[in-house]
């Protein structure tokens, strides 16, 4: 009975994630958490879990295997396939990596986080932060090529940057110049700002 009532904790603890095609590896991962919570380790189990959370177009695309699986290690021969099958190829990754990524509404940060993901092991540091300073304001590049921090300790300063540009923005928006004298004075602070920001991280 202890069996059947583990059996059915189980089936009730798993919340399945509904695939993620665009990264099946971090949808495998996520599911092999669910997996280790309801405390789920047999290979048919784990199998028939990834079948019930795939929709069919995509079942199709590993048919044979769904229809004649291996005696053994299914869920893994399943898996290796799904991810094989639907990730972006390498070739893939560095074009949108070289070429389809802007910051648009990100924080610098999260742009990082984007391309390294992208890049894996095939990009090395120094590009990676070329690469992703290139994608930055020019005023904020201005600032970070002063600095001799590493990429995760500019990319704060960036988001810093970032946030007080932002805060200035909206109080423009709120506060009408009447004189060409306001809008100089108001530029005159964003700098006196910027320039007491970096002097404030490169004593840290």
């Amino acid at each position: 009975d202890s069996v059947s009532d583990d059996a059915t904790i189980a089936r009730v603890g798993v919340k399945l994630p509904p695939f993620w095609k665009a990264n099946p590896a971090l949808w495998f991962v996520q599911l092999e958490a669910q997996f280790a919570l309801a405390g789920i380790t047999v290979d048919d189990t784990k199998f028939n879990h990834v079948i019930s959370a795939v929709d069919s177009e995509i079942l199709n695309s590993v048919s044979d295997i769904i229809l004649r699986p291996p005696d053994i290690d299914k869920y893994t021969i399943l898996k290796k396939r799904l991810i094989e099958l639907h990730s972006e190829s390498e070739a893939s990754k560095i074009r949108t990596l070289l070429q389809g990524l802007e910051l648009g509404d990100q924080r610098p940060s999260q742009l990082l986080t984007r391309m390294r993901a992208l890049a894996g092991d095939t990009v090395g540091e120094p590009l990676l932060k070329s690469l992703w300073m290139g994608r930055l304001p020019n005023s904020t590049q201005t600032i970070l090529a002063a600095l001799s921090e590493d990429l995760a300790g500019l990319a704060t300063v960036a988001d810093k940057i970032s946030d007080l540009t932002n805060h200035s923005n909206i109080n423009a928006v709120h506060v009408t110049p009447s004189t060409s004298d306001a809008r100089v004075t108001q530029l005159e602070q964003q700098v006196t700002q910027l320039t007491t920001l970096v002097g404030e991280l490169s004593s840290t």
